[in-house]
């Protein structure tokens, strides 16, 4: 993954890394990843990575996006649910796991008619 890094940086294409998600990350980490969006000026965002990293970059997408909190547009829980108002940032998603689950094994059967 660090060779994936440095082939982004070395892009031509402006650009800032916020590389700061950590597995299973926490709301004040998609805070303070949106607040870095919106400081740069982000048009889109890429995330690489794996699930933490994708699911992290979507919910800072629509937070870079929209004011206030992210627990503002959660649905469950202790979230409000407010409607996102307005278009969450474009996001191009480059996954660094192997879909292992998604992978067809000897196990697996047909069911017979």
């Amino acid at each position: 993954m660090q060779s994936d890094k440095i082939a982004l940086l070395n892009a031509a294409t402006p650009r800032s890394v916020f590389d700061k998600i950590q597995p299973n990350p926490l709301k004040e980490t998609v805070m303070e990843g949106a607040a870095f969006v919106k400081a740069q000026g982000a048009d889109f965002i890429v995330a690489l990575g794996g699930g933490s990293v994708i699911d992290s970059a979507k919910a800072i997408a629509v937070i870079a996006a929209n004011p206030g909190d992210l627990w503002d547009y959660i649905a469950s829980g202790t979230g409000k649910g407010q409607p996102i108002k307005n278009k969450p940032l474009p996001i191009v998603a480059i996954s660094t796991t192997t879909p292992d689950a998604s992978l067809p094994t000897p196990k697996r059967t047909k069911k017979s008619a």
